[in-house]
């Protein structure tokens, strides 16, 4: 592993922060247009950090795209089983505990 979990802890924040406000800003403008527009402003730099943080994490099973986009940082709890265990999926530090195997 080549970043710390104090490391981790803040660069998963840094991520949520800028979804939560990448949501704000929509919710803003669509109270100013039609339901169907959407900016994606910092998708790509988003999909890199996230690759960034796969590799420095040795993630091969894709928990933090999992933890980012299907738990949404914990907001939709999810239980995962490995190796005959069954955690709940909702924080960063359990995201941790997983990646280094806990």
């Amino acid at each position: 592993m080549n970043i710390t979990k104090e490391e981790f802890l803040k660069y998963m924040k840094s991520i949520e922060v800028f979804l939560q406000e990448s949501e704000d800003s929509n919710k803003a403008i669509k109270l100013l247009c039609d339901d169907s527009f959407y900016v994606k402003k910092g998708d790509l730099l988003l999909d890199s950090y996230i690759e960034l943080l796969k590799k420095l994490t040795n993630d091969e099973n894709n928990w933090i795209e999992y933890f980012v986009f299907e738990c949404r940082f914990g907001k939709n709890e999810n239980k995962v089983t490995i190796n005959n265990k069954t955690f709940r999926l909702n924080s960063v530090e359990k995201l941790w505990g997983i990646l280094i195997g806990e």
